[in-house]
């Protein structure tokens, strides 16, 4: 029997990487018996079979490339024209299955056995891609929501399978926090990012893990991979954002309470109402009507033909209310303790949120310090935002202390009709409504010489004598105001009446006298 022997090693190899080339290869043939080998020389060439490409088609159509689903054929070609004049004695079947289906959207694979005409097999795994139907964006549901964040849109037509992705216009994708599946093909998702003003598509994707299909590596030899691969959707037609609601730049301003402020006809505060919404407050005002201070409060607007309903953030601003300050107390003549100045007899309650709130007298009717008694004005406040002023009836006292009558008269010895307590001659100029509570009275010292609450030297005064005097009044424990003066007068006794009193005087002496002798 002859040994053949390969020169330089060369003995076929159907690994070769020169697939589809004449390969030439040498041996050395050594006939029994003889001594000197034949040489010869011959050609052969490596085939190899891999897949056109991954097939990927829209639902219902055929693949590109492949005119009959179930002919294996079309599905594979010759690595470098391997086998392309050979291929009228080769076979290629599906194993196990028929083509796969253009109708059933998803990711799949096939076996194809391909056989060559020496009878040699490779099995071809092919990829194929149904894309999902385009979805469809529910334009009422991104009416009036460019600009805002956090929105949710819905989309129909997707499989709860899918992956759903949103573009802007030029493709730049939005970032979506949360799908939630519904029923009928439906989606709703979250959009984080804001909104454009302008158009917006979507896609649907399936994804599948751990696919292996064969494909070629750097060396054009077909090998197998396993890979995870999804497919998408063509893009959905575009759906137009248009622009969000906008509230009205002042939006709601009242003073605490809300008293006279209609919180109804909400849409007076969003700019151009959809014709047709109705407009609430999402939050009762009853809630926060009391809260001073500047903030935001959802109206939430409820488009007409059942296009859903959109949150605007409404600016609130409370003012406190204007009440006012309790009276003080003052003396005529002397600067009032509040001045002039209209605000500076209003309280807030509380006392924030005040700037540009101003206030006036009423009709310039002012305090006047050089009039005694109570003075009722108003003082007008106005708000920032309010166009009409509030009214806050105000209290001024002032006060006059004098005495009841210009002059007191007695004589020598004798007493006065109405004491010599100070607080007996306490009397106030137009003292009605005045308060007088806390209260006390004194003598004034640089008239009387006393600064006590009874003035004992007018108690049977032994001189003849005029006093212009006056009284201290004492307030929390301070001199709050002095009279005017009044003249107290003592006079001489008559002559005869003071005769009889001596001679009065001398009786009682004589008869003291004689009952000591006894």
């Amino acid at each position: 029997m002859p040994t053949i022997t390969w020169v330089n090693g060369q003995a076929p190899n159907k690994d070769n990487t020169r697939i589809g080339e004449d390969i030439n290869v040498t041996a050395h043939i050594l006939i029994d018996g003889e001594t000197t080998p034949i040489t010869k020389t011959a050609t052969y060439k490596v085939v190899s079979s891999v897949p056109k490409h991954v097939f990927e088609t829209n639902r219902g159509a055929v693949f590109p490339g492949v005119s009959d689903v179930y002919d294996a054929k079309q599905y594979v070609k010759p690595v470098n024209d391997s086998w392309t004049q050979n291929a009228q004695r080769m076979n290629f079947q599906f194993t196990n299955s028929y083509g796969p289906s253009k109708d059933v959207v998803g990711i799949s694979t096939r076996d194809i056995r391909v056989t060559y005409d020496n009878h040699q097999t490779q099995i071809i795994k092919i990829l194929a891609k149904v894309k999902p139907d385009p979805p469809r964006i529910d334009g009422n549901s991104v009416t009036y929501k460019a600009g805002l964040t956090n929105q949710q849109i819905k989309i129909n037509n997707v499989l709860s399978s899918s992956t759903i992705k949103l573009f802007k216009a030029d493709n730049t994708p939005l970032t979506i926090t949360n799908t939630t599946y519904g029923s009928g093909n439906t989606a709703v998702v979250t959009v984080s990012d804001a909104l454009p003003n302008g158009v917006i598509k979507a896609r649907s994707s399936i994804t599948m893990n751990n696919v292996t299909y064969t494909t070629q590596d750097e060396h054009g030899r077909a090998i197998d991979v396993t890979r995870n691969e999804f497919v998408d959707s063509n893009d959905s037609a575009t759906a137009t954002v248009t622009p969000q609601l906008q509230a009205t730049s002042e939006g709601a301003v009242f003073i605490k309470g809300g008293d006279g402020f209609d919180f109804g006809h909400v849409e007076r505060f969003i700019q151009n109402p959809p014709h047709g919404a109705t407009v609430a407050w999402h939050d009762s005002p009853d809630t926060w009507k009391n809260t001073v201070g500047n903030t935001h409060k959802t109206a939430v607007v409820t488009l007409p033909n059942g296009q859903g309903t959109r949150n605007v953030e409404v600016p609130v601003k409370v003012y406190p209310v204007a009440n006012a300050k309790a009276p003080s107390r003052d003396v005529k003549g002397q600067n009032l303790t509040n001045g002039t100045d209209a605000i500076n007899y209003i309280t807030f309650d509380p006392n924030t949120n005040t700037n540009g709130i101003t206030a006036a007298w009423a009709n310039r009717q002012q305090p006047n310090n050089q009039q005694a008694g109570v003075q009722h004005l108003n003082v007008d406040v106005t708000y920032p935002g309010i166009s009409a002023a509030k009214r806050v009836p105000v209290t001024v006292n002032v006060y006059q202390f004098e005495f009841p009558q210009t002059t007191y008269t007695t004589t020598v010895g004798g007493t006065l009709a109405s004491g010599t307590q100070a607080s007996g001659y306490a009397h106030i100029q137009n003292a009605n409504g005045l308060p007088t509570d806390g209260f006390t009275y004194k003598w004034n010292r640089d008239t009387t010489g006393t600064n006590d609450a009874n003035w004992a030297a007018m108690n049977k005064p032994n001189a003849a004598k005029v006093v212009n005097a006056k009284y201290d009044v004492i307030y929390n424990g301070h001199t709050f105001a002095t009279s005017l003066p009044a003249k107290f007068v003592v006079k001489r006794r008559p002559t005869s009446e003071t005769n009889c009193y001596w001679k009065r005087q001398q009786e009682q002496l004589r008869l003291h006298l004689e009952q000591t002798k006894q």
